[in-house]
């Protein structure tokens, strides 16, 4: 049986998730690599990358997904697609370790 969560709208890892589809989104629409890059240094250190409040419950959800199966498979499905985005423009190599530096630095 699927689990439904609803998350009022000033909840952090709503804005977090949304925050994680617009960026997979935009890598995915990119015209080039200089606007890939473009991308990835705004998510890494410019204005749109997440606070460290934004990425507690992500982080939290990451914990939670060693033990539940349907947080588990959350997860995986949105590195998968950010990893897919970037794999467009760079090696799969370069495209996870990308990932990581966005997921990971505040």
């Amino acid at each position: 049986m699927p689990c439904t969560i609803t998350l009022p709208p000033e909840c952090t890892y709503k804005r977090t998730h949304q925050r994680r589809h617009t960026y997979t989104d935009a890598i995915a629409h990119a015209q080039d690599e200089k606007e890939v890059r473009e991308i990835l240094v705004d998510a890494i250190c410019g204005d749109s990358r997440a606070t460290e409040r934004e990425l507690r419950p992500a982080r939290e959800m990451y914990a939670y997904g060693s033990i539940s199966s349907g947080v588990g498979d959350l997860i995986r499905a949105g590195e998968a697609a950010a990893i897919a985005a970037l794999a467009v423009r760079f090696s799969e190599r370069a495209a996870r370790a990308t990932d990581a530096l966005v997921d990971k630095f505040p």
